[in-house]
């Protein structure tokens, strides 16, 4: 994860490549059990490239969270 922030952190590196670096680190944060890491690097992916592929991505594992203040997401089977 270390070169990941790296390479999403870099302001001279292209929209998408930062984009899919914030998106796996988003993803590493979620498989750390890390939730408000992960809502955090997948609004980054969205100020970013907000239309982009990996906004798409972001899209669909931000569903698959629970929301950021703790609460159940809508549909959530308890």
């Amino acid at each position: 994860m270390p070169r990941d922030n790296r390479i999403a952190s870099d302001t001279t590196a292209p929209e998408p490549i930062r984009a899919e670096a914030w998106y796996h680190v988003a993803s590493y944060s979620r498989d750390a059990g890390n939730i408000a890491a992960t809502h955090d690097a997948l609004n980054k992916v969205n100020e970013i490239s907000p239309r982009g592929l990996w906004a798409a991505r972001a899209a669909t594992l931000q569903a698959k969270l629970p929301p950021e203040d703790g609460a159940p997401a809508p549909g959530a089977m308890p």
